[in-house]
C-alpha cells in the first residue's frame, strides 16, 4: 500500500515538473516571436509558471512547519527552529511561526551556560514574540511567554501581570495564565491575590488532574501562613 502511494506521489511530482517545463518552455518561444499577440500569450504563459512556483513555496512552508511541530513535540528544539525559521522565510507574515521561533529560542536560552549568549536569546525570543503579535493579535501564547519573560527575566513584575492579564481578557479560562498570576502575585508578597487565581482553578481543573492536587496544597499553604 505504501510502496503504491508513494510511486503515486512521485507521477505527481513527475507530472507538475514537465506541465512547468512545458509552459516556462512555451513562454520563451513565444517571446522570440515577432508578433504582438505572441508576446501577450508569453506574458500569460509565464503568469502560470509563476502561480506554479508560488503555490510550490507555500506547499514547501507548510511541510516545513510540520516537520518543525514534529522536532518541537520531540523537544528537538534546534531542529524545530531550523524548520521554524525556513518556514517563516517563505511565508514571513505568519505570526503564529514567528510564535513558535521565540518558543523555541525561548527553550533554547535554558540549556545555555554563557549568560550573555542566554540574555542575547530571550531578546531574540522577546522579539519574536512581539512580532507574532504584530502580525497576528489575536495569539494568545506570544502574550504568555511576553508575560514569563517581563516577570522572571527582566524583574519586572507589573509588565509580567499585565500580560498575564490581557491572556485571561482573551481567554477567561485559560489555566496556565492562572498559574501564572497565582505565582506571581505570590512571589510579588500579595498571598490574597494569589488565593483568588489558585481558588479560581479549582473549578477550572478537572478532578482528576494532579495539578489539581497541587492547587489545593498551595492554597494550604498560603492560608497558613497567613495565619501564623
Amino acid at each position: 500500500m505504501k510502496k503504491g502511494y508513494f510511486i503515486l506521489i512521485i507521477l505527481l511530482f513527475i507530472g507538475c515538473g514537465n506541465e512547468f517545463s512545458r509552459t516556462f518552455n512555451r513562454a520563451k518561444r513565444l517571446s522570440k516571436s515577432d508578433k504582438l499577440e505572441d508576446w501577450e500569450k508569453s506574458i500569460l504563459a509565464y503568469d502560470k509558471v509563476i502561480k506554479l512556483k508560488v503555490n510550490a513555496r507555500e506547499y514547501q512552508a507548510l511541510v516545513y512547519r510540520k516537520m518543525a511541530k514534529y522536532h518541537l513535540e520531540m523537544e528537538h528544539y534546534n531542529d524545530a527552529l531550523v524548520n521554524f525559521e525556513k518556514a517563516a522565510q517563505i511565508l514571513p507574515n505568519e505570526g503564529i511561526l514567528h510564535y513558535y521561533i521565540g518558543l523555541c529560542y525561548s527553550q533554547l536560552s535554558r540549556s545555555v551556560t554563557d549568560e550573555n549568549k542566554k540574555i542575547e536569546m530571550i531578546k531574540i525570543a522577546e522579539t519574536e514574540y512581539k512580532l507574532s503579535l504584530s502580525l497576528t493579535p489575536d495569539l494568545i501564547d506570544p502574550l504568555y511567554g511576553l508575560g514569563i519573560i517581563s516577570f522572571y527575566v527582566w524583574n519586572d513584575y507589573k509588565a509580567g501581570i499585565e500580560y498575564m492579564a490581557k491572556v485571561l481578557e482573551k481567554d477567561p479560562k485559560n489555566i496556565d495564565a492562572h498559574f501564572a498570576l497565582a505565582r506571581f502575585y505570590y512571589e510579588i508578597g500579595e498571598p490574597i491575590k494569589s488565593l483568588e487565581f489558585y481558588k479560581a482553578l479549582v473549578s477550572l481543573l478537572p478532578k482528576n488532574s494532579e495539578r489539581l492536587t497541587q492547587v489545593k496544597n498551595n492554597i494550604a499553604r498560603i492560608h497558613s501562613e497567613l495565619h501564623e
